[in-house]
């Protein structure tokens, strides 16, 4: 599987309007989550693009978010956005602590989907699953 340098930064900015109140660890497990799924083909997407974009599944990018706008226009130059694209780069090519985690959400809410699943892991606000599909 190929990936291209606008899907590194797509990705870089998901990760910073996904985590961007996480430590350095809890961008790059973000990171892993987006190339589990981009990996396993969820629900079809076969590039990055397709995976964070995909309907409420990031929801830095549903329409109705207000850091939309902002994820858009963030330039490169940001520094919270180069730390999101080395957080991405440096998930690619490391052991995933997830161990294979397709999902998350934060601490403050429960989804209907979480019910019945058991956290891999929790770090940060952040609490993943590996047992989602």
């Amino acid at each position: 599987m190929k990936l291209l340098m606008g899907e590194v930064t797509l990705a870089a900015r998901t990760i910073l309007g996904e985590a961007r109140g996480e430590d350095y660890e809890g961008k790059k497990l973000v990171a892993h989550v987006i190339i589990n799924r981009w990996k396993n083909k969820h629900r079809g997407e076969t590039t990055i693009a397709g995976v964070v974009t995909e309907p409420k599944q990031f929801s830095a990018w549903n329409l109705s978010d207000p850091n939309r706008v902002k994820l858009e226009t963030v330039q490169i130059d940001n520094e919270n956005l180069r730390e999101c694209m080395r957080a991405f780069l440096e998930a690619f090519d490391e052991e995933d602590p997830t161990k294979g985690a397709m999902f998350y959400h934060t601490a403050a809410v429960t989804p209907r989907w979480a019910s019945g699943h058991a956290p891999i892991l929790k770090h940060g606000h952040h609490i993943f699953y590996n047992d989602v599909k």
